[in-house]
């Protein structure tokens, strides 16, 4: 109870609300941010829980996102940032693999 009380104080102190906790906490604390009305951001995927918060979220007329960590977020808007060049110049893309969230043995550091 004095943590959710502590939450829900800082999040009526602020303006948006960006959750890193773990992602079973992650719906918890955007339905605190919807009841203050303050935009709430994760690097979490949308779970069915987080997506049925959708409705209450305009409601409050509030923005909810998802996926903006590296992986998902910078790396899919990496992605689509090469692919609209690659297009932008006429080409097409054939493939596109990304592979994120560790460092890559020396051998395989080639690009």
């Amino acid at each position: 109870a004095e943590a959710m009380q502590s939450l829900e104080k800082l999040v009526a102190e602020n303006d948006v609300v960006v959750s890193m906790l773990p992602y079973v906490h992650h719906v918890k604390v955007a339905e605190v941010a919807i009841r203050n009305k303050k935009h709430f951001v994760t690097t979490s995927y949308v779970s069915d829980e987080m997506q049925a918060l959708d409705g209450d979220a305009q409601a409050a007329g509030i923005t909810i996102a998802c996926e903006l960590g590296v992986d998902p977020g910078l790396d899919h808007m990496s992605a689509k940032k090469v692919i609209d060049e690659v297009h932008g110049k006429g080409g097409r893309v054939q493939a596109f693999y990304s592979v994120t969230g560790g460092l890559p043995a020396p051998s395989a550091n080639n690009n």
